[in-house]
């Protein structure tokens, strides 16, 4: 949309929104069908994964897992995208899983310690694998997880 930019090096998916005034950052990546809302800023280096949202005027300094929802001025995820995930024909079973697999994921300040304890139930959700897979494979930046209070 209008005024929106994208950097150098950025690796950028398809079927994506960057709404009025958003600016990405150089070497970011955005995966498949992410939403970002107007006014948001994307630092460098950043990845935000597959049908992920970002609300407006969010500034993203650290990487938003696939199906997440991330807000705020430095981002704190605030659930799944269950609304997109919906519209797309996501069966139930598998958001259910991957919303009882979020809470597991993002149950203490400990995401190592968490993803240890991750039982086999959710091995079969490919949803749940897809964000494991996200959170493993870069350290570039650190993962956004919500505001623990």
């Amino acid at each position: 949309m209008i005024s929106a930019h994208i950097a150098h090096d950025c690796i950028i998916g398809n079927n994506i929104v960057i709404a009025n005034n958003a600016a990405i950052a150089g070497h970011a990546q955005i995966d498949d069908y992410v939403v970002i809302g107007g006014n948001c800023g994307v630092q460098q280096f950043a990845r935000i994964g597959k049908m992920a949202m970002i609300g407006g005027m969010t500034g993203v300094s650290r990487d938003v897992i696939p199906y997440g929802l991330s807000t705020g001025n430095r981002n704190y995820l605030n659930g799944i995208n269950i609304i997109g995930l919906r519209r797309s024909k996501v069966s139930n079973k598998d958001i259910i899983g991957l919303t009882d697999a979020y809470k597991e994921i993002f149950e203490s300040g400990s995401l190592n310690k968490n993803l240890s304890r991750l039982n086999g139930q959710f091995k079969e959700n490919s949803l749940v694998n897809e964000v494991l897979e996200f959170i493993n494979k870069d350290k570039k930046r650190p993962i956004c997880t919500p505001y623990l209070k």
